[in-house]
Protein backbone atom coordinates (compact mmCIF):
# COMPACT_ATOMS: atom_id res chain seq x y z
CA UNK A 1 0.00 0.00 0.00
CA UNK A 2 1.09 3.59 -0.38
CA UNK A 3 0.62 6.49 2.08
CA UNK A 4 -1.89 7.67 -0.14
CA UNK A 5 -4.13 5.09 -0.06
CA UNK A 6 -3.83 3.88 3.47
CA UNK A 7 -5.06 7.06 4.47
CA UNK A 8 -7.65 6.74 2.19
CA UNK A 9 -9.14 3.58 3.32
CA UNK A 10 -8.77 5.01 6.60
CA UNK A 11 -10.96 7.74 6.07
CA UNK A 12 -13.47 5.56 4.45
CA UNK A 13 -13.15 3.28 7.32
CA UNK A 14 -13.39 5.38 10.37
CA UNK A 15 -16.91 5.63 11.17
CA UNK A 16 -16.92 2.11 10.47
CA UNK A 17 -14.47 1.21 13.50
CA UNK A 18 -16.30 4.20 15.85
CA UNK A 19 -19.35 1.91 15.35
CA UNK A 20 -17.81 -1.29 16.02
CA UNK A 21 -16.03 0.34 19.57
CA UNK A 22 -19.39 1.01 20.64
CA UNK A 23 -19.65 -0.24 24.15
CA UNK A 24 -21.59 0.80 27.32
CA UNK A 25 -20.23 2.08 30.67
CA UNK A 26 -21.43 0.59 34.21
CA UNK A 27 -23.52 3.79 34.51
CA UNK A 28 -25.36 3.10 31.42
CA UNK A 29 -23.45 6.01 29.02
CA UNK A 30 -22.35 5.20 25.81
CA UNK A 31 -18.39 4.79 25.23
CA UNK A 32 -16.27 3.76 22.46
CA UNK A 33 -13.15 1.61 23.60
CA UNK A 34 -10.27 1.06 21.59
CA UNK A 35 -9.84 -2.19 20.21
CA UNK A 36 -7.39 -3.87 18.05
CA UNK A 37 -8.73 -6.34 16.14
CA UNK A 38 -10.00 -4.08 13.12
CA UNK A 39 -8.26 -3.37 9.84
CA UNK A 40 -8.62 0.50 11.04
CA UNK A 41 -6.51 -0.03 14.13
CA UNK A 42 -3.54 -1.62 12.36
CA UNK A 43 -3.90 0.94 9.14
CA UNK A 44 -3.04 3.95 11.99
CA UNK A 45 -0.39 2.14 14.36
CA UNK A 46 1.39 -0.10 11.83
CA UNK A 47 0.62 0.85 7.91
CA UNK A 48 0.76 4.58 8.05
CA UNK A 49 3.19 5.19 10.98
CA UNK A 50 5.57 2.68 9.05
CA UNK A 51 5.02 4.36 6.23
CA UNK A 52 6.11 7.86 7.67
CA UNK A 53 8.98 6.32 9.46
CA UNK A 54 10.30 5.23 5.73
CA UNK A 55 10.43 9.36 5.12
CA UNK A 56 12.31 10.35 8.19
CA UNK A 57 15.36 9.80 9.72
CA UNK A 58 14.55 7.55 12.56
CA UNK A 59 17.87 8.09 14.41
CA UNK A 60 16.39 12.02 14.62
CA UNK A 61 12.93 11.00 14.87
CA UNK A 62 10.23 8.73 16.70
CA UNK A 63 7.42 8.44 14.94
CA UNK A 64 3.94 7.70 17.31
CA UNK A 65 0.46 6.96 16.55
CA UNK A 66 -2.97 6.96 18.53
CA UNK A 67 -6.54 6.43 18.26
CA UNK A 68 -6.78 7.43 22.00
CA UNK A 69 -6.07 5.65 25.37
CA UNK A 70 -8.65 3.36 26.51
CA UNK A 71 -11.82 5.27 25.15
CA UNK A 72 -11.55 5.92 21.19
CA UNK A 73 -10.25 9.23 20.23
CA UNK A 74 -11.81 11.91 18.56
CA UNK A 75 -9.01 12.99 16.34
CA UNK A 76 -6.73 9.83 15.32
CA UNK A 77 -2.83 11.06 15.11
CA UNK A 78 0.45 10.57 14.25
CA UNK A 79 3.05 12.40 15.51
CA UNK A 80 6.78 12.77 14.76
CA UNK A 81 9.19 13.79 17.78
CA UNK A 82 12.46 15.31 17.59
CA UNK A 83 14.25 13.40 20.34
CA UNK A 84 16.55 15.51 21.54
CA UNK A 85 13.56 17.34 23.40
CA UNK A 86 10.70 15.10 23.72
CA UNK A 87 9.76 11.82 23.10
CA UNK A 88 5.89 11.95 24.30
CA UNK A 89 3.45 14.07 21.86
CA UNK A 90 2.34 15.66 25.83
CA UNK A 91 5.63 17.73 26.10
CA UNK A 92 7.44 20.01 24.47
CA UNK A 93 6.61 20.63 20.38
CA UNK A 94 6.65 18.47 17.58
CA UNK A 95 4.90 17.38 14.04
CA UNK A 96 1.49 15.64 13.82
CA UNK A 97 0.04 14.38 11.34
CA UNK A 98 -4.25 15.03 12.70
CA UNK A 99 -7.51 13.51 11.05
CA UNK A 100 -10.64 15.43 11.34
CA UNK A 101 -13.38 13.98 13.38
CA UNK A 102 -14.91 12.56 9.98
CA UNK A 103 -11.25 11.98 9.06
CA UNK A 104 -11.90 13.52 5.39
CA UNK A 105 -9.70 16.11 6.24
CA UNK A 106 -5.99 15.42 7.11
CA UNK A 107 -4.39 18.33 8.77
CA UNK A 108 -0.27 18.67 8.79
CA UNK A 109 0.70 21.02 11.66
CA UNK A 110 3.53 22.19 13.61
CA UNK A 111 2.15 22.12 17.37
CA UNK A 112 2.81 22.77 21.10
CA UNK A 113 1.68 19.23 23.41
CA UNK A 114 -1.43 20.39 24.98
CA UNK A 115 -0.97 18.18 27.59
CA UNK A 116 1.85 20.22 29.45
CA UNK A 117 -0.47 22.91 29.82
CA UNK A 118 -3.28 20.77 31.32
CA UNK A 119 -0.96 19.33 33.72
CA UNK A 120 -0.29 22.74 35.37
CA UNK A 121 -3.55 24.48 34.77
CA UNK A 122 -6.04 21.71 34.84
CA UNK A 123 -8.82 21.05 31.89
CA UNK A 124 -10.81 24.20 31.84
CA UNK A 125 -10.94 27.49 29.41
CA UNK A 126 -7.77 29.41 31.10
CA UNK A 127 -5.70 26.04 29.88
CA UNK A 128 -7.41 27.22 26.42
CA UNK A 129 -6.53 30.45 26.53
CA UNK A 130 -2.97 29.74 27.68
CA UNK A 131 -2.50 27.48 24.87
CA UNK A 132 -3.65 30.23 22.70
CA UNK A 133 -1.62 32.58 23.88
CA UNK A 134 1.41 30.43 23.80
CA UNK A 135 0.85 29.60 19.97
CA UNK A 136 0.57 33.11 19.53
CA UNK A 137 3.79 33.60 21.34
CA UNK A 138 5.42 30.76 19.65
CA UNK A 139 4.37 31.38 16.01
CA UNK A 140 5.55 35.43 16.39
CA UNK A 141 8.66 33.93 17.70
CA UNK A 142 9.99 31.82 14.84
CA UNK A 143 7.13 33.85 11.95
CA UNK A 144 10.74 33.72 9.82
CA UNK A 145 10.09 29.91 9.73
CA UNK A 146 6.95 29.43 8.67
CA UNK A 147 6.11 26.61 6.15
CA UNK A 148 5.06 28.30 2.33
CA UNK A 149 1.55 28.04 2.06
CA UNK A 150 0.49 27.32 5.77
CA UNK A 151 -1.87 28.39 7.81
CA UNK A 152 -2.42 27.97 11.34
CA UNK A 153 -6.19 27.73 12.21
CA UNK A 154 -7.47 24.33 11.49
CA UNK A 155 -11.25 22.75 11.82
CA UNK A 156 -10.63 19.03 13.83
CA UNK A 157 -14.23 19.75 15.84
CA UNK A 158 -16.66 19.67 12.49
CA UNK A 159 -19.69 20.69 14.17
CA UNK A 160 -21.68 20.25 10.63
CA UNK A 161 -20.58 17.29 11.02
CA UNK A 162 -23.75 14.53 11.61
CA UNK A 163 -22.33 11.34 11.58
CA UNK A 164 -22.67 11.75 15.63
CA UNK A 165 -23.82 13.85 18.30
CA UNK A 166 -21.07 17.08 18.64
CA UNK A 167 -18.46 16.98 20.66
CA UNK A 168 -18.73 17.80 24.20
CA UNK A 169 -16.60 17.88 27.64
CA UNK A 170 -13.62 16.37 27.64
CA UNK A 171 -13.54 15.11 24.01
CA UNK A 172 -14.42 18.65 22.66
CA UNK A 173 -11.63 20.28 25.12
CA UNK A 174 -9.53 18.24 23.95
CA UNK A 175 -9.78 18.56 19.93
CA UNK A 176 -10.07 22.47 20.50
CA UNK A 177 -6.56 21.96 22.73
CA UNK A 178 -5.31 20.52 19.09
CA UNK A 179 -6.97 23.41 17.46
CA UNK A 180 -5.34 26.02 19.82
CA UNK A 181 -1.74 24.70 19.80
CA UNK A 182 -1.49 24.85 16.20
CA UNK A 183 1.62 26.81 15.40
CA UNK A 184 1.45 26.39 11.51
CA UNK A 185 -0.74 23.93 9.58
CA UNK A 186 -1.88 22.21 6.08
CA UNK A 187 -4.90 20.82 5.37
CA UNK A 188 -5.56 17.83 2.81
CA UNK A 189 -8.79 16.25 1.75
CA UNK A 190 -8.57 12.36 1.85
CA UNK A 191 -10.78 12.12 -1.49
CA UNK A 192 -7.88 14.38 -3.30
CA UNK A 193 -4.44 13.55 -1.72
CA UNK A 194 -1.77 13.99 -3.33
CA UNK A 195 1.11 11.84 -1.82
CA UNK A 196 3.85 13.22 -3.27
CA UNK A 197 2.82 16.87 -1.65
CA UNK A 198 2.29 15.80 1.20
CA UNK A 199 5.65 13.48 1.86
CA UNK A 200 7.29 16.90 0.53
CA UNK A 201 5.16 18.87 3.03
CA UNK A 202 6.41 16.70 6.06
CA UNK A 203 10.01 16.89 4.65
CA UNK A 204 9.40 20.69 4.66
CA UNK A 205 8.18 20.53 8.28
CA UNK A 206 10.78 18.49 9.45
CA UNK A 207 13.12 21.19 8.65
CA UNK A 208 11.19 23.89 9.65
CA UNK A 209 10.70 21.63 13.57
CA UNK A 210 14.72 21.09 13.43
CA UNK A 211 15.57 24.65 12.86
CA UNK A 212 13.11 25.81 15.18
CA UNK A 213 14.76 23.11 17.67
CA UNK A 214 18.32 24.44 17.14
CA UNK A 215 17.53 28.61 17.47
CA UNK A 216 18.61 29.88 20.58
CA UNK A 217 15.55 32.09 21.20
Amino acid sequence: MTLKSSIEEFSKEWQNYRDFTLSESKSGASIRIVKQDHKVYDLLHSVIKGQIENIVNSERYLVAASLGLGNVSAIPWVAILDKSITTTPSEQFYVVLLFSRSAKKIYLTLALGSQQFEKLHGRNSKTLETIKLTTNKFREIFNDYTPANSNHKIDLLEDEYNGEQKLASSSRWLTESYELGTCFGKSYLSEKFDESAISKDILEFLNVYQNIVKDPQ
